[in-house]
């Protein structure tokens, strides 16, 4: 995983790719989870009814954060898109001296840039949040200003966020999500569905309506902090950014990855990047 200090939880059947220079390629196909508390706070009171700063309903609400953002395409273009179809997200930074790696992604209504870390060990893609915030370090960008589209608490996107069936409602229309990692960084905050504006290599620019978490309270080790918008999880499990374009039929459920031994590279979602420099070598799903 290109974040080292994160938690690997990728079970299942991997593939990795190589790319035959000085640079690091790799790949893997996807289908496959944080723990709740009552430290989480109602967001209920935030959206719409005026006890906060106001936050203008950016788009209609949906039920469900499955409702597809390409419904208007039909199944032969939806075909070709799983087919030939990829996301390309430019990577900056390196392993020295920087020490982490972000790409950009244009996020809300209207969209505006975020500064993600790269995560293959988690699921969530999450970024600090003015819900308020209760604790958010510096971030880059102003604070993400969520959007009311809550996901409810018993949404599957938001089972899949806890450990077991059984876990606790404490607000029904809101879900809860606690995502802890390795290096001792968490983020406590709420499930939203938000607008992401994406450009596809066959030229398309879509705006594709996926869940995000709104991280209100971030902890963080003092000796691995620096400035961050939020976290770009690359897991297999549902709420990955990759699952949720492949589940709306946007790109095949293939995440990879090509880091230059210089600093800097590129990840992609879907359709094999620049395939003919790639031999793929298959992986054991035992945990190292």
């Amino acid at each position: 995983m290109m974040k080292g200090t994160k938690k690997l939880l990728l079970p299942g059947l991997l593939l990795l790719v190589f790319l035959l220079c000085c640079s690091t390629c790799s790949a893997w196909f996807g289908s496959s989870s944080s723990s709740n508390s009552n430290k989480h706070k109602s967001i209920s009171s935030n959206y719409g009814n005026g006890r906060r700063n106001s936050i203008p309903l950016d788009e209609p609400s949906s039920s469900s954060s499955s409702s597809s953002s390409s419904s208007w395409l039909s199944s032969s273009l939806l075909n070709q898109y799983r087919a030939s179809s990829s996301v390309v997200f430019r990577v900056h930074g390196n392993v020295y001296p920087v020490g982490f790696y972000n790409v950009t992604l244009n996020i809300g209504h209207p969209p505006r840039p975020y500064y993600l870390d790269i995560d293959t060990g988690s699921d969530l893609t999450w970024l600090q949040c003015d819900a308020p915030c209760t604790h958010c370090t510096q971030t880059p960008h102003p604070l993400y200003r969520p959007s009311n589209d809550l996901v409810a608490c018993r949404d599957p996107m938001c089972a899949s966020l806890h450990q077991n069936e059984a876990y606790e409602c404490e607000q029904p229309h809101q879900c809860d999500y606690e995502v802890e990692y390795a290096d001792h960084y968490s983020s406590l905050g709420v499930l939203v569905n938000d607008v992401y504006l994406l450009n596809f290599t066959n030229g398309i620019q879509l705006r594709v309506r996926m869940a995000l978490g709104c991280g209100y309270d971030q902890l963080f080790q003092e000796h691995s902090y620096h400035p961050l918008d939020g976290m770009l999880g690359l897991g297999r499990g549902r709420s990955s950014l990759v699952s949720q374009l492949n589940s709306q039929g946007l790109v095949r459920n293939v995440v990879g990855h090509c880091l230059s031994s210089q600093g800097g590279g590129y990840i992609y979602f879907g359709h094999v990047f620049d395939s003919s420099r790639l031999t793929w070598t298959p992986m054991t799903s035992t945990h190292l």
